[in-house]
């Protein structure tokens, strides 16, 4: 089974929970912005090496990003900056505490059994998973909420419904992908 598993939000984290994997990845309970997830995946060493550091003044750019992605700009919890590309921490009360666990769980990364995954949650991003899909990363998905592309694993949310919520046992997002056969690393 994989071990390490690199999400754009809180999705790795879930999946890593429900199939008892121990948090390998930093990218547990944290977003990477859809328009910057495809260069930190291309890059991941590189941006495993940066420093991670507070980011209380968003640029015009993450400004941008942010209302695209909440439909405002976050003042509820701390971002980090690592080198050029932000990591919203919406589930953390301080950067602090927040740092503390990227650091923990990059320690504990295997690069040897890794897998990536890609939630793009509106059409809006259909660039972003253009440039994911180009990358041809091995162990890699994208799952798409109530649109899709070739390459990609589409799911239609019913209406009032969380995506990462559960119906009968089983994630909404999983309705047609497998994650336990992902996470074996057999292609779907």
């Amino acid at each position: 089974m994989l071990k390490t598993v690199i999400a754009n939000n809180c999705f790795g984290g879930c999946i890593s929970n429900d199939n008892a994997l121990e948090f390998r990845s930093p990218t547990v309970n944290l977003q990477i912005l859809p328009e910057e997830y495809p260069k930190f995946c291309a890059n991941l060493k590189h941006y495993m090496d940066s420093e991670l550091v507070e980011y209380t003044d968003l640029s015009e750019k993450h400004k941008e990003y942010c209302m695209k992605m909440f439909g405002w700009i976050p003042d509820n919890f701390p971002f980090g900056l690592l080198d050029d590309i932000i990591v919203c921490f919406q589930h953390y009360e301080t950067f602090a505490e927040a740092k503390d666990c990227w650091e923990r769980r990059k320690a504990r990364m295997d690069y040897d059994s890794i897998c990536y995954l890609f939630h793009a949650k509106n059409e809006g991003y259909k660039d972003a998973v253009a440039e994911f899909l180009a990358l041809n990363l091995p162990h890699s998905a994208v799952i798409t909420e109530d649109w899709g592309m070739e390459g990609t694993h589409p799911f239609d949310v019913p209406e009032g419904m969380d995506c990462f919520g559960s119906v009968n046992g089983k994630r909404l997002i999983e309705q047609n992908f497998s994650i336990k056969k992902f996470l074996e690393g057999i292609e779907q």
